[in-house]
């Protein structure tokens, strides 16, 4: 999903939960931490997250990052890999 970004629609962006899957499914270090930090800041809602997940395909290498995300949901960290 996109959004418009910008007041006068200057561009367009991954909708944040769509953003957060996303880097939960290439599980490298940076991207938890920065779902983390969307997480701790509130730009993200854990039942919106949970929703997406079990929506996302994940195949059979990258279910360890969607199980390892669900975990870092709902403790509201993401120290998963």
């Amino acid at each position: 999903r996109l959004v418009p970004m910008g007041e006068e629609n200057e561009g367009w962006c991954l909708e944040p939960h769509d953003l957060a899957i996303a880097k939960f499914v290439a599980g490298r270090e940076k991207d938890m931490a920065f779902n983390a930090a969307l997480i701790r800041h509130g730009m993200v809602q854990g039942s919106v997250l949970l929703e997406r997940l079990d929506d996302t395909d994940c195949g059979d290498t990258p279910k360890r990052a969607c199980s390892g995300a669900r975990s870092a949901v709902h403790s509201g960290e993401c120290a998963c890999r």
